[in-house]
């Protein structure tokens, strides 16, 4: 089997870069629960910079963090999540609905160019595309599949065995399905 690494995982674990990433989610991880994230202005300024989450309007902000805080201790599965986000704001965000359902579900793997299209080959179905919230469940279904078959290869185990020996600090408070994560998306 090809590695799905196209660098060193060596190298790859000693980006400063990923240290920092991992010190911002730890901080998200552990604030929300202990927030309103529909009025903590500081927590959604951070959370909207860790997951790159770029300009949207007000509105679509709203829907997000209100989901988000209705979700954070009863995790709802991604296909309500899109559909959601898409009742309320006319738009299909795969990539923030999956990042919405990762941080109220740690296990649950983020739907992200670099990763699902870069490392496992999984791609969006197009904009004009007939039942695209269907095609898009399916999608991100089978990405999710894929992603816990790797979570269980021996790869993704020495990945995470890796992971855990170079930051003991985090090992138990970064689920496995985030540590593929970090390192898939460090690796571009």
């Amino acid at each position: 089997m090809m590695s799905m690494l196209k660098n060193d995982l060596n190298v790859i674990l000693r980006r400063e870069e990923l240290e920092k990433g991992i010190q911002k989610y730890i901080y998200i991880m552990d604030f929300l629960k202990n927030t309103d994230v529909t009025t903590d202005i500081e927590f959604q300024k951070k959370y909207k910079s860790f997951f790159a989450m770029g300009r949207k309007n007000k509105i679509y902000y709203e829907v997000y963090f209100n989901l988000l805080e209705q979700s954070k201790n009863n995790p709802i599965p991604f296909s309500k999540v899109l559909n959601h986000i898409h009742e309320n704001t006319k738009q299909f965000h795969c990539s923030f609905g999956s990042k919405l359902v990762h941080v109220t579900n740690p296990n649950e793997p983020i739907w992200d160019n670099i990763v699902s299209n870069q490392h496992f080959g999984f791609k969006l179905p197009y904009p004009s595309a007939k039942n695209r919230e269907e095609r898009i469940n399916i999608v991100y279904s089978n990405y999710r599949d894929a992603f816990f078959d790797f979570i269980s290869s021996e790869e993704g185990q020495k990945i995470i065995k890796a992971f855990d020996d170079k930051f003991p600090e985090y090992a138990s408070k970064i689920s496995n399905t985030k540590k593929i994560d970090f390192v898939l998306w460090q690796d571009r």
